[in-house]
C-alpha cells in the first residue's frame, strides 16, 4: 500500500517540483535554459490530462493549446 500511495503523489510531486524550479527562474529577472525546461515539462504534463473530465475550465483552455507549444 505504500508503494502506492507514493506513485500516486508522484505526478503532484514532480509538478511541484517543476513549478517551484520555473518560478525560481523567472524571479531571477532573466529566466533562461532552466525555465524553458520547467516550462517544457509543464505543458507535457497538462497536456496529458487535457481529455480528463475533471480538469477545471481555467486549466482546460491551457491543455488545449500545450500541444501547440511543445515544439
Amino acid at each position: 500500500m505504500a508503494d502506492a500511495a507514493r506513485a500516486w503523489s508522484a505526478p503532484y510531486d514532480v509538478t511541484n517540483v517543476r513549478c517551484k524550479q520555473l518560478f525560481a527562474e523567472l524571479d531571477t529577472g532573466q529566466p533562461g535554459a532552466a525555465a524553458e525546461a520547467a516550462s517544457q515539462a509543464l505543458l507535457a504534463i497538462v497536456a496529458a490530462w487535457r481529455d480528463a473530465p475533471s480538469l477545471p475550465a481555467e486549466l482546460r483552455k491551457l491543455a488545449s493549446g500545450a500541444d501547440l507549444r511543445l515544439t
